[in-house]
């Protein structure tokens, strides 16, 4: 055991740092970033009505109150700062951003009237970017949730009501943005959200709108972000074919390390899992769950919980994945078959208390789950599965309230994206895994929702001093060094595209039922013609082939 971390260290170690052909950037949420909350027209999402009716978040500036280090409403500003923001992403010589809207910018009341200033924000922030020769990826929900859906219908928890206006925003962003957003991303992380903002939370960290309800609300939550996903990607395949847009749904999966060959199906069943409970829907062909799913249960999910799907939401969701969005933060050993004495991650006291960085799993992690979407994509080559790391960062505790010099020598994020940055290249250039985009999370040091006192950015923000001000990290010159001989396989649009025919009013009624925006025509739309009724269709084969690259990773 200890030979392989030895050999495994090594070759890391030695790798060549160099990935010719990747895009490559940092990530953001537009609640995080953005501030103006309430700043032309836009409407309060649930997070700004959280705070505001909860002032005990925001009134006790003492030690040990975590958002003591900022203003929850201004953020890191950047609706005031973007072209700044833009220039510093355009000097490390990034080729990819990604951002996500605020529908209560647009609908300032979760539907009817759109806010055209809202759309002229986003419009520049588009341009700017593909002026400085960065792709922007669009999110379209980062948690945000207008608070008027909220009040009106229950929001998540209304399905009908919530596919409705979901598919009406998206109609929306399609006919402004489309002709210069190539790669879209619709729910980010849903059953983090769905599982804090409408499950039973046992802990403090509850978000809103604070339902703490049952189990069941949390899996109904996540089903209608499925739906959804597939509402809006048949809407962009049906009435804006012209611009080819590719769709994906980021999800923060978990890597269990298989100790010994006994664990590899297992620790494999365990990653997957959390991936399949959302993109095995919209990448199969029936549009369902994986068969095996249903008899799963892990600590991230109880397969006998996940509610039946009616034949037309199957419609509406299959075949509406294009690529695999992956956040990736932490790993695990795992030796529950086995029984073996398992290797210690390192925990550095700095680090945040949920996240068990180990670097070195990006490698194994793409190559899993490559190779179990790669069967079931129409866009992949050779069947293995093209994959963008939508998100991937260092935490840290420490940074928001010590000097400004122990944030910019941010010691142990360099050193967790020198063994990220060896991993990648290992798994792009020898296991020829396709990872065409790489995210940091994240440009700024942000609102981490309900906290300042933990640090994501690779560029240091002023909270304490209330300037905002912006001074670079080293771990984002290094970032920038790793990948300075690399070239983004995507070209660029053109900026500057004007709006398609968008009649918000008349879009297609995305209901539960789904009927509306199923598409008649699969193949001309770009849908996966693979045939598979579930991930665990071709599993053995899967375990087989990728079982003897595991080990090697202990």
């Amino acid at each position: 055991m200890k030979l392989a971390v030895v050999a495994v260290v090594a070759a890391t170690a030695a790798v060549a740092q160099n990935i010719p052909s990747i895009a490559w950037g940092f990530a953001s949420s537009a609640y995080q970033v953005e501030g103006a909350w309430n700043v032309d027209g836009k409407g309060p999402s649930v997070w700004d009505h959280w705070f505001l009716n909860n002032h005990s978040l925001v009134a006790s500036k003492g030690a040990g109150n975590p958002i003591a280090a900022g203003d929850v409403f201004k953020t890191a500003g950047h609706y005031d700062r973007m072209k700044e923001d833009v220039a510093l992403m355009a000097s490390f010589k990034s080729s990819m951003y990604r951002f996500s809207v605020a529908w209560s910018r647009i609908f300032p009341q979760c539907n009817g009237q759109v806010n055209q200033k809202g759309i002229d924000f986003y419009s520049r922030l588009i341009d700017e970017l593909l002026n400085a020769g960065i792709q922007p990826v669009l999110t379209m929900y980062h948690w945000d949730t207008p608070q008027a859906c909220e009040d009106q219908y229950g929001s998540l928890m209304n399905r009908d009501m919530f596919i409705k206006d979901f598919t009406s925003y998206a109609d929306v962003l399609y006919a402004n943005f489309g002709s210069r957003v190539k790669y879209w991303l619709t729910f980010n992380e849903p059953a983090a959200y769905c599982g804090r903002g409408f499950g039973p939370v046992s802990d403090a960290y509850i978000w809103p709108p604070g339902k703490n309800g049952r189990e069941s609300d949390k899996y109904n939550c996540v089903a209608t972000t499925s739906i959804a996903h597939g509402a809006v990607v048949q809407l962009a395949r049906t009435k804006y074919p012209q611009y080819e847009m590719k769709f994906s749904m980021p999800l923060i999966i978990a890597y269990y390390i298989p100790v010994a060959p006994a664990d590899v199906e297992q620790a494999n069943i365990n990653t997957l899992s959390q991936g399949d409970w959302l993109w095995g829907s919209l990448a199969s062909a029936d549009g369902d769950y994986p068969v095996y799913l249903k008899t799963v249960k892990t600590g991230d999910m109880d397969g006998s919980l996940l509610p039946a799907f009616t034949a037309a939401e199957k419609a509406t969701m299959k075949g509406t994945l294009d690529y695999v969005a992956l956040n990736y933060y932490s790993a695990q050993y795992f030796n529950g078959v086995s029984g073996q004495s398992a290797p210690t991650l390192t925990i550095k006291a700095d680090q945040v208390p949920w996240q068990s960085a180990y670097p070195g799993g990006i490698r194994g992690i793409t190559q899993l789950m490559s190779r179990s979407y790669g069967p079931l994509l129409a866009s992949s080559v050779g069947g293995l599965a093209p994959i963008m790391i939508s998100e991937c960062g260092y935490g840290s505790i420490s940074e928001a309230f010590g000097p400004i010099s122990q944030s910019v020598n941010d010691v142990d994020r360099q050193a967790f994206f020198e063994g990220i940055t060896a991993g990648l290249q290992l798994a792009v250039v020898e296991d020829k895994t396709p990872v065409f985009g790489f995210l940091a999370w994240s440009l700024l040091d942000n609102l981490e929702w309900l906290t300042f006192d933990q640090t994501w950015g690779l560029v240091h923000v002023d909270q304490q001093g209330g300037t905002l001000e912006r001074t670079v990290k080293q771990s984002a010159n290094k970032l920038a060094a790793f990948f300075a001989g690399s070239k983004s396989p995507i070209a660029l649009a053109q900026p500057g595209g004007k709006p398609a025919n968008s009649t918000v009013s008349g879009a297609p009624a995305a209901t539960a039922s789904g009927a509306a925006v199923t598409t008649a025509n699969p193949t001309a739309t770009g849908s996966p013609t693979k045939s598979s009724n579930s991930i665990a269709t071709g599993y053995s084969v899967v375990v087989a082939l990728f079982s003897a690259f595991a080990l090697m990773l202990v």
